[in-house]
């Protein structure tokens, strides 16, 4: 067994205790089933469309992102419309992570159309406090918002960073024989790495399973790299 293999193994058993009956963690797999299951109705029923709004709202606020320093906080749940509308077009709906090529031009196209969702709201609240910032969204929150409906890319927040830094410099991960370095900030070429590490491990990363895609269980065990030191997360 590989060193990376008994890193999975050790934390899998520390994420089973975030599974239980009514924890916040399980806002992800509410919001996920719920957008593929309905992902190609949502755009054609008022209610489904609110019952999608709601589902990915409270994720996100589960997952520490209407916290006083974030913009949504502003907002109430209809703020995530134009973002849905996004997410569930058929265009979007199914990338191939295995087409690196087309899935460079798909993911691309996926960050720009999700900051230009909610630019109107997010460039409004620059403006209000006086920041000197872009309009572009954090990799945090559109990492986050696509993990919560499609499911093809972990959340990069604060404890996925520091989970990276210990996999990078502690357990040296290879691909194909070659040692690799993932990278903190998202992009196409950093998700096809992801996927070609999870091919290689998964056999032990489908142990993290539930339903899971490779994306959340890549997730899963970076995350946990990255909060073992501490018994309760903020994420």
């Amino acid at each position: 067994m590989t060193e990376i293999q008994k890193a999975i193994q050790k934390t899998i058993k520390n994420s089973k205790k975030r599974d239980k009956t009514n924890t916040r963690y399980l806002s992800w797999k509410h919001c996920y089933d719920f957008f593929q299951q309905n992902h190609d109705q949502i755009e054609g029923s008022k209610e489904k469309m609110e019952l999608a709004e709601l589902h990915l709202g409270f994720y996100l606020a589960s997952w520490g992102m209407y916290r006083g320093s974030s913009f949504l906080l502003n907002y109430d749940y209809t703020i995530h419309k134009n973002a849905i509308k996004t997410l569930c077009c058929s265009k979007l709906w199914k990338p191939r992570l295995d087409n690196e090529e087309g899935f460079e031009k798909y993911f691309n196209d996926l960050i720009k159309k999700l900051n230009k969702a909610y630019i109107k709201y997010y460039s409004e609240y620059i403006k209000n406090k006086n920041l000197k910032t872009d309009s572009t969204l954090t990799n945090t929150l559109v990492t986050k918002i696509i993990l919560g409906t499609i499911g093809i890319t972990p959340a990069y927040d604060r404890f996925f960073k520091q989970g990276v830094d210990e996999l990078n410099n502690k357990l040296k991960p290879c691909i194909d024989g070659e040692t690799i370095k993932f990278s903190k900030t998202v992009s196409a070429e950093e998700i096809i790495k992801w996927w070609k590490f999870y091919k290689q491990y998964q056999s032990s990363l489908k142990k993290y399973n539930h339903g899971y895609p490779p994306m959340k269980q890549i997730d899963r065990f970076v995350f946990e790299l990255g909060n073992k030191k501490k018994k309760y997360d903020t994420r």
